[in-house]
């Protein structure tokens, strides 16, 4: 039986300004999930979108071309680490409010499993 699998899910969040960009100063990564699986590449990547509040069609394969197993996510998040409401994206082109860059990074597997005989 073949299924596919994300062991962990790195998330990657530094405060952005919207006139200065982002405050690399800010910058914190912490593990925040894992594993999910699917019985298809498409059902896990929509449970990795799902799980990380974006969109399947976001999602970046391969982002650094050194790894086809690397897929992200980029999303902005208000403090709480949600999707901004209208009102927090107007206060943040306003320059009133920071919000959140995020990356999400997972490495995707392709897990064969077989019965294991223990006796041998």
């Amino acid at each position: 039986m073949k299924t596919f699998e994300i062991r962990n899910i790195f998330k990657f969040a530094e405060e952005d300004n919207y006139e200065k960009g982002c405050l690399f100063e800010t910058a914190q990564d912490s593990m925040i999930a894992g594993p999910i699986a699917g019985d298809t590449l498409a059902e896990l990547l929509k449970k990795f979108a799902d799980m990380v509040g974006g969109d399947v069609s976001d999602i970046v394969i391969n982002p650094c071309e050194d790894d086809p197993s690397r897929i992200e996510l980029q999303t902005m998040e208000n403090a709480d680490g949600y999707e901004p409401t209208a009102r927090e994206n107007a206060d943040f082109v306003a320059g009133k409010i920071n919000l959140y860059a995020v990356t999400y990074t997972a490495y995707v597997e392709e897990v064969i499993r077989t019965p294991l005989n223990i006796g041998e």
